[in-house]
């Protein structure tokens, strides 16, 4: 026996520390798998890791063993060789399944682990130096237990990493590490390898023969195809694995994702087979609709759309299936009792390349559609009264006469005295009473005919089946019974009447506007008429009211131009026979000099509307006036007529008070007058503006009393400080012995309510007698004076006559 001085091949020594780098780099690879699995497949792995990693170490130490040169051919036991790879495999099976046994890895899992693998990596190397045929081997103690330690050590970090590098994420940095780790666990089990021989000492047997057994040379092929082969096979699978592995937990994403799309979606998403049965549908379906998915799937078309939506709907369905694109489409469903309107997209669904059913989303488009359905509703009818307006109106129309001209009615009613009602009460009232209006008129016309409000007070009615005037006379006298009560509107009782125009297809027009145009013009006929007056439309009215639009065009011609100008008629005291007053009286001088009396333009302006400005023209006029013969020291009390609108207007009194404060005229110097049909249009409302024109501090008078109501209730409600009689009385005194005794109370009346009393129209001297005789006030009439200019009043009663002393 002797000792043998073992020596080193460096190239194999480097081959022994490579394969050991790559050996850890491919259990890392490889141990990642268990991590990431679960069941079975965790198992496998942990199987395979384990076999991997001791593959590794075996074959490190092998191709080690081949590095180191004895001189002698060396033969090894292949039991023991069996032995050494069986140490190996159990201790990287048991280390890897205590690390991966709990979700955290504390201090005592990992020493214990990792003393088990680094003993078991010691078992392997000093095993299979046993192996060794014809050699005896010792050992340097402190250097075997380094080695051991060495190793220890080593398994400690690989497995550590093992337990750190599976939770990163993948990128650049994960695998340097990665590799950097597998050098340094490469190399730690190099080192042990190395230092364990370096721990060895060899003797063989001089005369030991050759046992046949497996020579190093034939164990290097062997150990080389084996590690590289079987490494390489677990590489490859452990990347498909992960490869797989990373597509699944995708898919999982995916789906996890398109579940969470589905549940939390404000649509209702659902999926058909192609016979249209219901295969799904998520919660918001559910919720919208009430059935829970299994009575989805049982449901019918016909149990879920009504009507032309059956039809629509499987008319969709079988398009996506027969042409295999997307359609969409609007229907709608009963669901909870209630319609409920459905954007809804079709889409084809394919498996496998084949179409497999139909994937739908459904938008609730409720709401829309009743927006919808709200601006229809506005563009076609009258927001205050829900009546059909103009534009529906003529729409109806149009479509009557596409299919024939013949055999029709068309009323045009109008609401008489609204304006005042709404001018003076207010617009609030004054669309309540629209809307009341409208209501009975719909409960008169019914289905006989089509209403509608055209704007304002104005309302059509077409019947589409007119026989004769007789019958249709009897229609409009039904029809106007709706206004044979008063309304009562937030707390006023008020009475209105309605004008009818009638017009005739085809006689009256064979097209709907000139028909809406002849009926207006009839209408405006029986508005002069008087109250619930019917007229039917004849070519005359077309021709007058031709002559009508150019005398208001005149007129508002001569507004524009400032062609009015005021007169005074003077009023007469009869105890002294003096100026006690003035009337101011407008005329209208043309541009062609032509001098146009009230009569002939008053009524006009009150139709149209230009009595608004042209009040205010007057009143203006008369307040500067007032003024200017007061600043001359001639002071005297100023008359001005209201009309009805003027009077109804809430613009009145602010005006008034205006004027006076713009001119600083004493309100002592301004008489208005009122007549009595303009207070019975409402009562209430005419108090309270007479008490508000009172409180400006102005003069109130009663003008043409005894025409009107006459009422004694006036009398008493109304804060009036004159009457003026009305010169039909004044004139007939003489001629008929009732007109007489009436004068004669009527001025009896107004001295017992302390009232003035104005005898008007006087133009005889029995006339001014008889007055003066029962002790009437003044007198104004062309007895004394005609209306005056300025220049002339001044001239014949202000410079030569003494002022009375009486301004009212």
């Amino acid at each position: 026996m002797f000792e043998i001085i073992e020596t080193y091949q460096l190239g194999t020594a480097a081959i022994s520390v490579l394969v050991a780098v790559l050996a850890s780099y491919a259990a890392l690879h490889v141990s990642a798998q268990m991590v990431d699995s679960r069941g079975i497949r965790r198992k496998l792995w942990l199987f395979s890791g384990s076999l991997v990693m001791a593959i590794g170490i075996w074959s490190m130490h092998i191709i080690g063993m081949m590095a180191v040169h004895l001189g002698i051919p060396v033969e090894y036991n292949p039991w023991l060789l069996s032995v050494s790879f069986g140490a190996a495999w159990l201790g990287a099976l048991i280390a890897f399944w205590v690390v991966s046994v709990s979700s955290s890895l504390h201090g005592l899992r990992l020493l214990s682990a990792g003393v088990c693998m680094g003993s078991a990596i010691a078992a392997m190397h000093y095993i299979g130096m046993e192996a060794m045929e014809r050699t005896i081997i010792t050992y340097n103690v402190p250097l075997l237990l380094l080695s051991i330690l060495v190793s220890i050590g080593a398994s400690i970090l690989a497995l550590r990493c093992f337990y750190v590098f599976p939770a990163w994420p993948d990128s650049k940095k994960k695998y340097a590490l990665k590799a950097a780790s597998a050098v340094l666990l490469g190399a730690a089990i190099s080192g042990t390898h190395y230092i364990g021989l370096s721990a060895a000492r060899f003797r063989i047997y001089a005369d030991s023969p050759a046992s046949g057994e497996v020579t190093s040379l034939t164990m290097a092929v062997i150990i080389g195809l084996l590690v590289f082969l079987i490494q390489g096979v677990f590489i490859l699978v452990a990347f498909y694995d992960r490869r797989v592995v990373s597509q699944a937990v995708k898919l999982t994403d995916n789906e996890q994702r398109y579940q969470s799309l589905i549940a939390h979606s404000v649509d209702a998403i659902f999926t058909l087979d192609l016979q249209g049965k219901f295969r799904r549908m998520n919660q918001i379906g559910v919720e919208w609709s009430g059935l829970s998915l299994s009575q989805w799937t049982l449901k019918s078309w016909e149990q879920l759309f009504h009507g032309d939506t059956v039809d629509l709907t499987v008319k969709h369905f079988r398009q996506v299936v027969t042409e295999e694109r997307a359609v969409n489409f609007n229907t709608a469903i009963t669901a909870k009792g209630r319609a409920l309107h459905l954007n809804v997209t079709l889409i084809p669904l394919y498996l496998d390349g084949k179409l497999d059913g139909v994937q739908g989303i459904a938008r609730d488009i409720s709401e829309q559609v009743v927006g919808e359905q709200q601006l229809q509703q506005a563009a076609y009818h009258d927001l205050l009264t829900g009546l059909p307006n103009r534009r529906s109106f003529v729409h109806h129309l149009k479509e009557k006469f596409q299919r024939s001209d013949e055999g029709y009615a068309l009323l045009f009613l109008d609401l008489n005295r609204f304006k005042v009602i709404n001018d003076s009460i207010g617009h609030t009232v004054g669309d309540q009473l629209l809307e009341a209006a409208a209501g009975r008129l719909k409960n008169k016309v019914g289905d006989a005919g089509f209403l509608a409000r055209l704007g304002g007070d104005e309302f059509t009615i077409f019947l589409p089946d007119y026989i004769s005037k007789e019958r249709l006379e009897s229609q409009v006298e039904h029809l106007l019974e709706a206004f044979s009560t008063p309304f009562f509107i937030d707390g006023y009782t008020l009475s209105t009447s309605a004008s009818v125009g009638i017009a005739l297809a085809p006689q009256d027009g064979r097209d709907p506007d000139t028909l809406i145009k002849h009926a207006d013009l009839a209408m405006y006929e029986s508005k002069k008429r008087g109250p619930n007056s019917v007229t039917f439309f004849h070519p005359q009215l077309a021709e007058a009211s031709q002559f009508l639009l150019q005398k208001e065009l005149d007129l508002q011609l001569g507004i524009d131009r400032e062609e009015f100008f005021l007169e005074y008629q003077p009023r007469i005291g009869c105890h002294h026979r003096r100026i006690a007053g003035v009337e101011a009286l407008v005329s209208w001088k043309k541009s062609d000099g032509t001098i146009v009396p009230p009569g002939q333009f008053i009524p006009l302006s009150e139709e149209t509307g230009q009595i608004i400005p042209l009040g205010a023209f007057v009143l203006d006029q008369a307040c500067r006036q007032a003024k200017q013969w007061q600043e001359n020291g001639t002071p005297i009390l100023v008359s001005v007529n209201l009309s009805a609108r003027q009077f109804q207007s809430v613009e009145l009194v602010p005006y008034i008070k205006a004027l006076l404060e713009r001119y600083k005229l004493p309100p002592s110097l301004l008489e208005l007058e009122v007549t009595e049909s303009m207070t019975m249009n409402c009562t209430d409302h005419s108090i309270q503006m007479l008490h508000q024109l009172r409180a400006l501090g102005v003069s109130l008078s009663m003008d043409d009393f005894g025409t009107g109501y006459s009422s004694l209730s006036h009398l008493k409600d109304f804060p009036i400080q004159r009457l003026k009689l009305d010169r039909t009385f004044v004139q007939g005194v003489h001629e008929n012995s009732k007109t007489e005794k009436i004068t004669q109370a009527i001025i009896a009346l107004g001295r017992y309510l302390d009232l003035e009393v104005t005898g008007e129209g006087a133009e005889t001297e029995e006339q001014v007698a008889y007055l003066e005789a029962h002790h009437c006030s003044d007198i104004q009439g062309f007895y004394f004076s005609k209306a005056l200019s300025v220049e002339e009043l001044e001239e014949r009663y202000l410079s030569r006559m003494a002022f009375s002393g009486e301004s009212k």
